[in-house]
């Protein structure tokens, strides 16, 4: 597997992320967790 990295304004990243998976030509995935108290709740 080869890691590219994609560049793309912040107001754009989740329609960047769910465009790229459409495709379905990479695995998209944060290089650094989102800091969320949300997922603290999940742990």
């Amino acid at each position: 597997m080869k890691k590219i990295t994609v560049v793309c304004l912040d107001n754009a990243k989740e329609q960047t992320a769910k465009a790229l998976q459409s495709l379905g030509i990479v695995h998209v995935m944060d290089v650094v967790p989102p800091a969320s108290q949300d997922l603290d709740a999940l742990s």
